[in-house]
């Protein structure tokens, strides 16, 4: 989560492009007992890796990732007595704080992955607000800490689907998100693209919190300005 705290699971990602081979997850408390919670894996690239602390305590929680004395990675993170408030609406529909890596590629591709990460069969989904609600395959779910999954209404079509994804995580993760306008193009005539850029900088007016901000601009600004080639 963005601002882990307690009463809520904290919710461990790695992704990683090479193969860590044996690994395991590693989570020192506060008090300094150490957790070795089960992960699930998944193959790669990007290799993926995650796992839950269902009740973390108030304080401090080193993370390391590796097997034995081999440390891959590690991280430190604070959880906080309570979470975030409900933000309001500040204009834009959110300000970018990272930027585009080939590391947060790789978690993309892990979100994506894991989202559909269902059995070969005949399933379907209504929408996909109902997909995202699914906190099992949702990487992402209440990263925010806004009760945004059971807030937004999001019902792209097949052209739209890969935008509002690309638009969803980029918001999540607070990372630079813009696109064209363009038409479909018709007989003997490909489509075309305006030279104006869109992004999530637009301004949002009349609705009062950040996560029907986010809603507005999938559903009217994305969704009318981008087609399928």
């Amino acid at each position: 989560p963005r601002k882990a705290h307690v009463g809520e699971p904290l919710r461990i990602l790695v992704a990683a492009q090479d193969d860590l081979g044996p690994t395991e997850i590693a989570v020192r408390g506060p008090d300094g007992a150490w957790q070795r919670p089960p992960v699930e894996r998944r193959g790669g690239p990007p290799h993926g890796f995650w796992t839950e602390i269902e009740e973390p305590a108030f304080g401090r929680h080193r993370i390391l990732v590796g097997d034995g004395q081999r440390v891959a990675a590690c991280a430190e993170v604070d959880v906080y007595e309570e979470g975030d408030r409900l933000q309001a609406n500040q204009g834009r529909v959110w300000t970018p704080h990272r930027k585009w890596t080939r590391g947060i590629e790789n978690v993309y591709a892990l979100f994506i992955e894991r989202l559909f990460d269902h059995p070969l069969d005949d399933r379907t989904w209504p929408n996909l607000t109902e997909l995202l609600a699914d906190r099992s395959h949702n990487l992402l779910y209440g990263y925010l800490g806004q009760g945004e999954e059971e807030k937004l209404a999001l019902q792209p079509d097949c052209a739209d689907l890969p935008y509002f994804l690309r638009a969803y995580y980029a918001w999540k993760l607070r990372l630079p998100f813009a696109y064209r306008h363009c038409n479909r193009g018709f007989e003997g005539k490909a489509p075309y693209c305006d030279r104006e850029v869109h992004d999530n900088l637009a301004t949002i007016d009349g609705v009062g919190t950040e996560v029907g901000a986010f809603g507005e601009f999938a559903r009217n600004n994305v969704a009318n300005g981008v087609h399928s080639g």
